[in-house]
């Protein structure tokens, strides 16, 4: 690819990216925004999010092959306790 063509891929990378993350904010107005049920989900979001990745982090540990998961319950308690 030459200079020119180089510039102009990136000019629409950066617009196309622009676009797609203040798409969002135009088509959800602030009315939209007030309702409830959006409220909802920005309040637990974060908490589900959390406790998926606890899970995945979570799901592969074997209870009975040594180490026993012991590594993940010192690290489940020391993340909790501070």
């Amino acid at each position: 690819m030459t200079n020119k063509e180089l510039l102009i891929t990136a000019l629409i990378i950066a617009a196309a990216t622009l676009i797609i993350r203040f798409l969002p904010f135009v088509i959800i107005r602030k009315s939209i925004a007030e309702r409830k049920y959006i409220k909802f989900l920005g309040d637990m979001m974060p908490y589900s999010m959390i406790a998926l990745l606890v899970i995945y982090c979570l799901k592969d540990v074997n209870l009975v092959k040594y180490p026993y998961g012991i590594p993940e319950l010192i690290s489940i308690l020391y993340i909790t306790v501070i």
